[in-house]
């Protein structure tokens, strides 16, 4: 049974990180999936959302700017 709760918990933030990275416009969710779970501990709050993600993703469109939609801001 922990076994199985643990994949769950696994199964739970990634799925929590994909939703995030595609909010975030992120062209490359596996790879950015992959960066963030290398980066170090992925936690969940009382909500099931992941804690501290707006730094997260912060740091992330820093480091890897060209693997998130570029929103153009120039007037037609």
């Amino acid at each position: 049974i922990a076994t199985l709760e643990k994949e769950m918990q696994e199964t739970k933030k990634k799925a929590e990180i994909k939703v995030g990275l595609l909010e975030a416009k992120a062209t490359d969710i596996d790879y950015m999936t992959f960066k963030l779970m290398e980066k170090g501990e992925i936690e969940l709050d009382d909500n099931g959302k992941i804690k501290g993600w707006n730094d997260k993703i912060t740091s992330l469109k820093t480091q890897f700017p060209n693997h998130f939609e570029q929103i153009d801001c120039h007037p037609l």
